[in-house]
């Protein structure tokens, strides 16, 4: 209190000086005043002395700039500013910009006086009047605004003055013009004159314009142009395209119908009763021949095609039977002999071979060739070739054995591990055998869900392969399963002689260390079948050096050196291009896409390649085809608007098709198109992938529901441990639960795989998968033999391949297979079967994966056979909400930040 006090005291002083203060500036202003106002007033004087002080420092300087018109605090700024206003308007008189008079100007018009100029702007006016009515009315406007600014009128009359010729030119301009515009062109005239066009392009100018003006006639008498706009054309091609797929499935509908109509009725009595009971009789069954003898009309009405070698025809089928049609396949292989033990028994005969590839043994002609010489056969080309999905893998054989008349389809992406042609060398025959064993251990291990084959130039070297690939693949237990004898997709090791007809997804060809495997008469014959079985990939392993393919003996060895010469060299695309087609190209080059003209080493070429932004990746997001003159040399509707692009989507295509009439007629509509699409195809492209969904804009990211697939970072592995040690067992324990909880349900070969990377394992022993075993059983997750799951599992979720991850189609469980179907259907709303499993392959990244897409079909199934899909006539549609689907919220779905990698610790990172 008595701090307070004096406090309080000590501040009377200077309180009682304040109040004086403001006591005396409220007599001086006449009002009371608080301390705020004081301060406010305060500061103002502060302000207007300061403000005094510097006009009293500076009038020197604005007494020398201002003269007369500077009188202190008593200066009329009104006058000053009007002063001001009129010496920029004098400034501007002279050159109509406001620039800076010299001194003798402004000296000028200090000292002179202001004369009458009327006379004189009368004159002038006058005069510019005439000058303006010598020039046509279009030239008037434009004269009058010229003369009008005194630089501009001084250098147009000097230039009329010195023009000697301008008269007479201007009276031939408009006899020349009188002339054009009997022809209607005056237009045209005007059109250059108000563009500035250079004279000697007025030709060029008249030219476009009659051609447009007769395309413009020409597209408007001709019906079959209709319509002009690319969306309504578009839509014409969609309805063929389906109106066309229907008629397909309507023709196998009809001949079932047909075959069912046939089918004989079942009775105690007659043929169907003795088929019946030879079905059911354990033993003591007819021989074929007479069983088919006593039911020929029943059995040709159940089976009406028979399939069967030559030498069985008449080992089980009754003399006398004949067929409507009979079909020889493979005939280059079939010596007429042999054929006629069948060709006897039909009404009409087809031949079907290739005589480029092997001929009978023994260098016998076949009955090919004698079809070809006899004349009696009307010859029909097949030339479209489907099988490789890399030109490289046909390129050689279609230029040198078949003269390039196969028609082939470029693939959308590059030659890579598993697609394309590659040449790996071997230093001697041992050697070539053991890198053939090692590429088919290397190929079941990291692409099993494809086909292999070994195919091979002699017998020989059959054997040594067979003996390679049987010593390495028995040391790997794991891979005995492909060892299977599957005829059709099985792997096999086979010479070239015995290869003939059958194809697999990847082909390994053992050439041998000499040439002369490929020699002899049927050597070429035997190189076309080796080089022609693969669908995806070829890899050609050879002893032969460079230096020993200088000197071929024959042909066949000739054709081995060269195609070994050419293995791996990408031929370069062509670039001549239609008109049409390079104007696009030029307007995607403009807009600063990478473009490729003529995509392919075929007949049928993409037009316009435009290849992802990532230069890695080699691939073309997007091809454009035009309706050019490659278009118009496709015969039949159903291969220029079905077939052939069909056949480029399943290569990976996304197509865009320009058509010539919009083009021309609504070009900004139609690269407002152009540029939609390829925007859209550089984009996350949708798991669809519709070749032709125009102006339809694809999502830049995955669909919402589905997560980029992450591994679970492990922990690392203590130095010197042993798989029994008790911290060990406790490590594992936390792992499997730690993997389960990031990656669950994940494979237990998956889980295996990650513990073996994460600690650096070489090979897993069984003492090692025990040991994994029992950590699963004693930690907290579930596992029902092939997946474990976290204890407390999050929301089902649907994940795509990322973090360095692609699972196999049998390494993804049930449930998350089932969802991903279930929302892509109600994203499509309704989709047909085969386009849901393509899409859903797709999402997984199981390109061309046949398990993949039968275990899919075999789950669709299950999901329409449990009312969560409904099959509408015209595809699958969801169930209604108020039925059985309860699928989660996207939104409830778990959520990962992309921008985190996660992966795990490697023994030495987590020591660093």
């Amino acid at each position: 209190m008595t701090a307070a006090i004096e406090w309080l005291r000590a501040q009377v002083g200077p309180l009682r000086a304040v109040a004086e203060t403001v006591g005396r500036l409220s007599t001086a202003t006449g009002r009371d005043l608080d301390l705020a106002a004081a301060v406010e007033i305060v500061a103002a004087r502060r302000q207007v002395v300061e403000t005094a002080r510097a006009l009293q420092e500076a009038t020197p300087a604005l007494q020398a700039t201002l003269g007369e018109w500077f009188r202190g605090r008593d200066t009329d700024l009104a006058a000053i500013d009007t002063a001001l206003d009129w010496a920029a308007r004098a400034r501007t008189l002279r050159t109509g910009a406001d620039a800076a008079l010299t001194a003798e100007q402004a000296a000028a018009l200090r000292t002179s006086t202001s004369p009458d100029l009327s006379d004189f702007i009368a004159l002038w006016d006058e005069a510019r009047q005439r000058i303006i009515d010598a020039f046509g009315p279009a030239r008037q406007v434009r004269l009058g605004t010229s003369l009008d600014r005194f630089e501009t009128a001084r250098d147009l009359l000097r230039d009329l003055r010195e023009d000697e010729t301008g008269q007479r030119e201007w009276f031939e301009y408009l006899a020349a013009r009188e002339v054009l515009a009997e022809y209607g062109l005056d237009t045209a005239v005007d059109f250059c004159a108000d563009h500035g066009i250079e004279v000697g392009r007025l030709g060029q100018v008249i030219e476009r314009t009659v051609y447009r003006a007769w395309a413009d006639t020409v597209i408007a008498g001709d019906e079959r142009l209709e319509p002009i706009a690319a969306l309504e054309r578009n839509e014409i091609v969609e309805e063929f395209r389906r109106l066309d797929a229907d008629l397909v499935q309507d023709a196998a509908g009809t001949i079932i119908e047909a075959l069912n109509a046939r089918r004989p009725a079942v009775t105690a009595n007659g043929a169907p009763a003795l088929i019946r009971a030879e079905g059911l009789r354990q033993d003591g069954h007819l021989p074929v021949k007479e069983l088919l003898e006593r039911t020929w009309e029943a059995a040709a009405a159940l089976k009406p095609c028979f399939v069967m070698p030559p030498a069985a025809v008449s080992r089980y089928l009754p003399a006398g039977r004949r067929f409507d049609v009979v079909i020889i396949d493979e005939a280059s292989r079939m010596t007429p002999a042999a054929a006629v033990a069948c060709a006897y028994r039909g009404e009409s005969l087809v031949v079907i071979g290739d005589d480029a590839q092997l001929a009978p043994a023994n260098g016998r002609p076949s009955v090919l060739v004698a079809a070809n010489d006899c004349a009696a056969f009307t010859r029909l080309a097949l030339t479209r070739h489907y099988r490789s999905r890399h030109e490289s893998l046909i390129g050689f054989a279609n230029r040198t054995f078949y003269q390039d008349r196969l028609v082939t389809f470029p693939s959308a992406h590059p030659a890579g591990p598993d697609l394309g042609l590659e040449l790996l060398p071997a230093v001697d025959a041992p050697v070539e055998a053991a890198l053939v064993a090692e590429r088919v251990a290397h190929h079941f291990t990291t692409r099993p869900t494809l086909s292999l084959g070994v195919v091979t130039l002699t017998a020989a070297q059959a054997d040594a392969v067979a003996d390679a690939v049987e010593t390495v693949l028995g040391a790997r237990p794991d891979l005995e399963r492909f060892l299977g004898d599957d005829p059709l997709t099985g792997f096999f090791v086979k010479p070239a002689d015995a290869v003939q007809g059958d194809e697999r997804d990847v082909i390994i060809l053992s050439t041998g260390p000499d040439l002369a495997a490929a020699g002899g008469p049927a050597g070429a014959r035997r190189l076309d079948v080796a080089i022609t079985r693969a669908r995806q990939r070829v890899e050609v392993v050879t002893a032969i050096p460079e230096a020993r393919r200088e000197e071929p003996a024959d042909e066949g060895e000739r054709r081995l050196a060269a195609y070994l010469d050419s293995a791996g060299i990408t031929a370069e695309a062509a670039t001549g291009l239609s008109p049409l087609a390079a104007s696009v190209a030029a307007v995607a080059e403009r807009w600063g896409y990478t473009v490729t003209r003529q995509v392919g080493a075929g007949h049928c070429r993409i037009e316009i390649g435009v290849r992802h932004a990532e230069p890695a990746t080699g691939a073309y997001a997007l091809g454009v085809q035009c309706d050019g003159p490659g278009y118009a040399a496709l015969a039949t509707a159903r291969d220029r608007d079905r077939l052939q692009e069909q056949v480029l989507h399943g290569l990976g295509w996304h197509l865009h098709r320009v058509w010539s009439v919009a083009w021309f007629h609504d070009r900004a509509e139609e690269e407002g198109r152009l540029r939609a699409a390829i925007e859209n195809a550089l984009a996350v492209p949708d798991v669809f992938a519709e070749p032709d969904l125009d102006l339809v804009t694809r999502p830049a990211q995955p669909p919402e529901w589905a997560l980029p697939y992450q591994r679970a970072t492990i922990e690392s592995l203590p130095p010197d441990a042993r798989v029994n040690d008790s911290v060990v067992r406790a490590l594992l324990v936390r792992t499997v639960e730690a993997i389960a909880e990031v990656e669950g349900p994940v494979h237990i070969a998956v889980l295996v795989r990650r513990i073996r990377e994460a600690w650096g394992i070489s090979r897993v022993t069984q003492p090692i998968r025990q040991a994994i075993e029992a950590a699963i059983d004693a930690s907290t997750t579930h596992f029902d033999g092939t997946f474990v799951t976290a204890a407390d599992a999050p929301i089902p979720a649907v994940r795509v391949p990322g973090d360095g991850v692609t699972r196999k189609p049998e390494q993804v469980a049930e449930s998350e297979l089932q969802l991903a179907l279930e929302y892509l259907v109600l994203d499509a709303g309704l989709v047909e079967s085969d386009d849901l499993i393509a899409a859903a392959a797709r999402l997984f990244g199981w390109s061309s994966n046949k398990t993949g897409s039968a275990r899919l079909a075999a789950m669709l199934d299950d999901l329409v056979a449990g009312g969560r899909l409904i099959a509408h006539r015209n595809g699958l549609i969801a169930a209604p909400a108020d039925d059985l689907l309860d699928l989660p919220d996207p939104a409830t779905l778990p959520r990962r930040d992309d921008t985190t990698s996660v992966g795990f610790e490697t023994p030495e990172s987590a020591r660093r």
